[in-house]
């Protein structure tokens, strides 16, 4: 995608430099690019805590706000947990609750989450 060409025209990118605590939510890009997106960038993140999440009921519009924006059941809810892993990671990260973080190391299936409904994916040191 532009994204991706544009980064690789950048000559510092590299994820290996990232020094901080990272999260990184994506809606399914297979909707415009025909292509799920690539997850070279946070495979490349080493020496954090990494987490990242790509949901397959949004589109890159979801993430924005709308009075007149009606999304489907499906998006409703994946916007849902979207939110609750934005507010974990920074429980865990600005106020270091060690609770949490416990919860962000947990899988979909742990929490209880849908897992048709996303893809979850942590790294932590």
């Amino acid at each position: 995608d532009y994204t991706a060409q544009m980064v690789d025209q950048f000559p510092y990118y590299d994820p290996a430099n990232l020094k901080v605590p990272y999260m990184l939510l994506l809606a399914d890009l297979s909707y415009c690019t025909a292509e799920k997106r690539s997850w070279e960038f946070y495979d490349g993140i080493v020496g954090q805590d990494t987490y990242a999440a790509e949901f397959h009921n949004l589109e890159h519009g979801h993430f924005s706000f709308s009075l007149i924006y009606n999304p489907d059941a499906a998006a409703k809810k994946s916007f849902e947990i979207a939110l609750l892993y934005i507010h974990h990671f920074l429980k865990a990260y600005l106020y270091d609750d060690a609770k949490a973080k416990e919860w962000l190391a947990k899988t979909p299936e742990e929490i209880g989450f849908p897992t048709d409904l996303y893809k979850y994916k942590n790294k932590m040191n």
